[in-house]
Parts: C-alpha cells; structure tokens; sequence
C-alpha cells in the first residue's frame, strides 16, 4: 500500500510509513535515505527558521545536520498513535536544534534576556536622542543606579 505525500505543490507516492508491530504498536518502516529525501525540506526550513533568531550562534549547515540526525531518531521512535509524523518531526528537531544552541551558548538565558534589554533600551534612547545613550542616560532608562549598570554590561 502507497501512500501519497504533497510536498512544495507536486504529489509523490512513497512507502507506508509504518507497519504494525507484534504488540500493536505502529513502527517506521522507511529507510534512513528515502526519509532524508522525503523530508529534507522540512529540515532545512526548521534550520532556517531557528538560524534567523540565532544566526551568530551557529551556522545554518551545522543546524541542517543536527535536525537530519533528529529525523532520523524521530523515525526510529515514531509510534503511530493517531498523530501524524511530520507534527511530532518538526518538534523532534526544533527541540533537537535548540538543544545544541543551549549546549555550545557561552551565555545563559537570563543573561541573554537581559543582553535583549539593554539592547532594546539602547536603540529606544539612541532613537529619541537621535546619538548614542551615555551610561547615566542607559542606568536612568533602566531604573537602576549607574554602578549597577556598569557592573551589568562588564565595565
């Protein structure tokens, strides 16, 4: 039995994706290749959708690779229970891909929470001044005292 799959407007038909195991439980039966034809395009779009929010972390090709190996783990775990397999794909490897970028981050993320914030305050001031935001101006906008600002950007 086929199955038909619609992909970027054209209709293939490829194997059944899974068979009945002996306890009922639905299991891949795709091999690694045709999965990786079959859904390269839906790794590649996580990649670039991770890389547009992250593209100093890592590069796009290091984050295609990692969501082909998630693909591949994904497909070796798919249990088919009345969920279709490119739904829990896709959060297989956006999760898989966030996972490296928390693993290699030098920062963590209250630390980057706040890095947004002083950013953000830094382009609003820079905007109404129309010049770049002394520290005063940066520590009044924030509400915090101009030493707790120094020792908050690492001066």
């Amino acid at each position: 039995m086929l199955n038909t799959l619609k992909q970027d407007g054209v209709e293939t038909e490829t194997a059944p994706l899974s068979t009945i195991t002996q306890n009922g439980v639905r299991r891949s039966t795709r091999s690694e290749a045709e999965l990786l034809t079959t859904h390269s395009a839906l790794v590649r779009r996580i990649a670039w959708h991770v890389h547009s929010r992250m593209s100093t972390a890592i590069e796009v090709e290091d984050l295609i690779q990692i969501g082909m190996v998630a693909l591949i783990e994904a497909s070796q775990n798919f249990e088919d229970r009345g969920i279709p397999f490119v739904p829990y794909a896709s959060m297989r490897i956006r999760g898989a891909m966030i996972d490296a970028l928390r693993r290699d981050a030098r920062m963590c993320r209250s630390g980057m929470s706040k890095r947004r914030e002083l950013a953000k305050a830094y382009a609003k001031l820079e905007h109404l001044l129309m010049r770049a935001p002394t520290e005063v101006e940066m520590a009044e906008a924030l509400n915090i005292d101009i030493n707790r600002y120094r020792a908050e950007i690492g001066r």
